[in-house]
């Protein structure tokens, strides 16, 4: 297997998966609007740059896309807790 190959695998396996996983749960929840998909965009950039920098052994493009996943994934992360939190409300109080 290429060293290309080998690189966009160990990061879809190491670095991409969890936030795959938060943008699913925001996807099956509803929640996916505009900001989140900006943010899925963002996130699929940085996983690129960590690709890259495997592939050409820069390890400035692997610290600033793993950055880069890490606050997106918290910020979808974050969508999805603030509006869950709204809708629970929403539940529990139908006169407001």
């Amino acid at each position: 297997m290429s060293l290309r190959l080998r690189s966009i695998f160990k990061v879809i396996e190491l670095d991409l998966a969890p936030s795959l996983m938060v943008f699913t749960l925001a996807a099956v929840l509803g929640m996916f609007k505009f900001f989140c998909s900006a943010l899925m965009v963002l996130t699929l950039i940085g996983a690129g740059l960590i690709c890259c920098g495997y592939y050409k052994e820069d390890e400035k493009n692997v610290k600033i896309g793993r950055i880069m996943i890490v606050c997106c994934t918290l910020m979808v992360f974050l969508v999805i807790l603030i509006s869950t939190e709204d809708i629970g409300t929403a539940i529990r109080n139908p006169t407001e």
